[in-house]
């Protein structure tokens, strides 16, 4: 069966349980029908046997009771009587039970008995039995009558049943097929709709008729899918055009100073020029590749967490300490506010180069003369790093764009039309903290300086 359609499986289901809901209602109503023709029956053997009852109690002796039973009883319409003493010898019979009587019950019956015989001669036949009193003492009175007309109103009866229900359940099934196509049109349109879409044609989107059912749901998913997915490839275009350019630019300073160098005889404090600058460039695109390598590695979910207890503030004073001279170069402070010892869970060396990216792009963009300050505040469910500059600050266009790969502010507004960097540094810390469940933000920003908050949960 899974190798059938959706379609054909609905309408064999919904077949199935209308042709389950038929049959129990077609034996309810023979059930019922059966029962109330064989209850009429039994009300006029029952009326039949109490008259007989009745005309045993009135007489005076077993002969004058004969005389009346064989005059009135002996043919009676579609009736049949018998009656037997209380030793089961036959007292009297009906013409049709003189050579086929009936047989003798062998207890008292207080109230009418019912039961159906199979009589060779007679055929089917419903019998009710009393016990009453006679002249001579009790007296067992059966009475029967052939029930061949009800069999055939009941075989015409479920003959009709059983064509009306396979006709319902034909008609069920082409109108399960075409409810079931119309019902799965909608899930037709959205899979037309899908072979559509592709990395050229991400503009492409499933239309939704009705957003509160459950096709209306399913369309919604696919669109919300095929949105990220445009993201997606669209961040990842721009991550290759960004990486490129990038790559671009050393690699055309190192040809440029090759190409200048190789004109002509260069005295050798120029040869050790080109040389520098080609060491610096090519240290620039190590450090570049080693960025991408790790962006990539944390895209891909196999950069390691290894989870451990880790001491905040014991790394952070680490990273200050290993700044601290790229600091003073540029005459800026930098100070520790208050430095509570925390215990965070997460991997160290990640962590530390949280710190480092946070601390050396405050470093960077403070100048010289002004201040950077950390400190470390914790609570009893999250520790919170906070550093915060003195610089210019960050215009609150570009606040929401920081974290982006290759993002940098405009050196127009910077106080340092200089700094370096390819704007992976916050990409990559905000990555990490990503994997430790943390939050990295800049909660505040202005002409004073910046502040970075970076949360994370305490052992």
């Amino acid at each position: 069966m899974t190798s059938l359609s959706l379609r054909w499986r609905l309408t064999l289901w919904y077949s199935f349980v209308l042709s389950i809901l038929v049959v129990c209602f077609g034996g309810m109503v023979y059930g019922l029908i059966s029962r109330s023709l064989v209850n009429g029956v039994d009300t006029v053997l029952e009326e039949e046997v109490r008259e007989v009852a009745v005309e045993a109690g009135l007489a005076k002796s077993d002969e004058e009771l004969q005389d009346h039973l064989q005059s009135r009883f002996f043919e009676h319409g579609d009736f049949d009587f018998q009656l037997s003493d209380h030793e089961g010898n036959l007292f009297f019979a009906g013409k049709r039970l003189v050579e086929n009587p009936l047989p003798i019950p062998k207890s008292v019956i207080a109230t009418p008995g019912r039961t159906t015989l199979r009589r060779n001669e007679l055929g089917s036949i419903r019998c009710s039995a009393l016990t009453a009193r006679g002249p001579a003492g009790n007296l067992t009175i059966q009475a029967c009558t052939s029930i061949a007309a009800v069999e055939t109103q009941l075989r015409r009866l479920a003959t009709t049943l059983v064509s009306a229900g396979l006709l319902v359940v034909i008609v069920a099934v082409a109108g399960g097929y075409f409810l079931a196509r119309k019902a799965l049109l909608p899930v037709e349109q959205m899979a037309s709709a899908a072979e559509r879409i592709s990395a050229t044609q991400l503009n492409q989107r499933v239309t939704v008729a009705n957003q509160h059912d459950e096709l209306g749901r399913l369309g919604s998913t696919i669109n919300a899918m095929v949105d990220r997915l445009q993201r997606s490839i669209e961040e990842t275009r721009r991550f290759t055009a960004d990486a490129a350019h990038e790559l671009r630019t050393p690699l055309a300073v190192m040809r440029t100073e090759a190409d200048v160098a190789l004109r002509g005889n260069r005295s050798t404090d120029e040869y050790r020029h080109v040389i520098e600058v080609m060491r610096k460039e090519s240290q620039r695109l190590s450090n570049l590749a080693d960025q991408l390598l790790q962006l990539c590695r944390h895209d891909a979910g196999v950069e390691s967490l290894r989870r451990e207890e880790v001491q905040l503030d014991a790394v952070l004073m680490d990273v200050a300490e290993q700044l601290r001279p790229m600091a003073a170069a540029k005459s800026v402070e930098l100070k520790f506010g208050s430095v509570e010892t925390s215990v965070v869970g997460g991997n160290d060396i990640q962590l530390s180069r949280v710190l480092f990216n946070v601390l050396e792009n405050a470093i960077k963009h403070t100048p010289s003369g002004g201040s950077i300050k950390a400190s470390i505040i914790s609570d009893e469910d999250v520790v919170s790093v906070r550093i915060a500059d003195s610089g210019p600050g960050i215009p609150e266009s570009d606040v929401p764009h920081i974290f982006e790969r290759f993002y940098r502010v405009d050196k127009s507004r910077s106080r340092n039309g200089h700094v370096g960097g390819a704007g992976l540094g916050l990409a990559i810390s905000k990555a990490i903290v990503d994997a430790h469940e943390g939050t990295i933000r800049v909660a505040e920003t202005n002409r004073s300086g910046t502040t970075f908050v970076i949360q994370l949960s305490r052992c």
